[in-house]
């Protein structure tokens, strides 16, 4: 399967794909090469554009394996934002990070708080107008693969589909994103030995992970690992 963090741009705050990394005002000053350390206790800064780095912050650790100080980032981040005034907030603030938080719990194997956080940014994102931007479609997907984890496979067949809607309208039918939530359906339709319909999606991802990202990439790799599998089961 392939998973997707939803990162913010600290220029504007805007979303991309990469990862942005910043210093946290509550993070201790890292010397050489050392692990980057939090303070147990977070102290809140008073400023909001500190919400996106308390994100960024809790991803890298999240990726590190550091879950428990990953988690403290992300609540702070959402504290600090539900103690701004209304005119204050950026609600896609928040989407990206209950989807990081959500991702997080998934990857913890913590599916019921994964499920509660994902739906809660795509309510986050419905109510606020946001449908267009590329965090639905990626938090769509997260929600897809944490019912598929949780055996749910027609509700994670239905979110899926939702968001390569979404992924559709937002970026394209061509994009890395809309590719990489076929990849995921594919998966889903192995494991139901559906290799018919995996092997459409998993050839039609192939193609875009060609032109977007090469065939020396990891994606690239994945997706003709899953489609290997297919054709060998099939």
């Amino acid at each position: 399967m392939l998973l997707r963090i939803a990162t913010i741009s600290m220029i504007g705050c805007a979303a991309g794909l990469s990862l942005s990394i910043s210093a946290c005002p509550a993070q201790e000053e890292k010397t050489g090469d050392g692990p980057i350390v939090i303070n147990s206790e977070i102290a809140l800064p008073a400023q909001a554009g500190s919400i996106p780095k308390f994100i960024n912050l809790g991803q890298i650790l999240s990726s590190s394996g550091r879950i428990s100080e990953a988690e403290k980032c992300f609540k702070a981040a959402l504290k600090l934002y539900d103690s701004q005034s209304p005119q204050m907030q950026k609600p896609i603030l928040k989407a990206h990070c209950l989807n990081n938080l959500g991702l997080m719990y998934m990857n913890s194997a913590k599916l019921d708080d994964a499920e509660a956080n994902l739906k809660q940014a795509l309510e986050v994102i419905e109510s606020n107008a946001l449908s267009k931007e590329t965090i639905f479609g990626i938090a769509l997907d997260n929600l897809g693969q944490t019912y598929r984890f949780q055996k749910r496979f027609d509700d994670a067949e239905k979110t899926y589909r939702r968001a390569l809607d979404a992924e559709s309208q937002s970026l394209g039918k061509n994009s890395n994103d809309y590719a990489i939530t076929q990849v995921n359906l594919a998966v889903l339709y192995i494991s139901q030995k559906k290799f018919a319909l995996a092997q459409g999606l998993l050839q039609e991802a192939l193609n875009t992970f060609e032109v977007t990202a090469g065939k020396d990439s990891p994606s690239y790799a994945q997706a003709k690992k899953y489609l290997e599998i297919s054709q060998q089961a099939h």
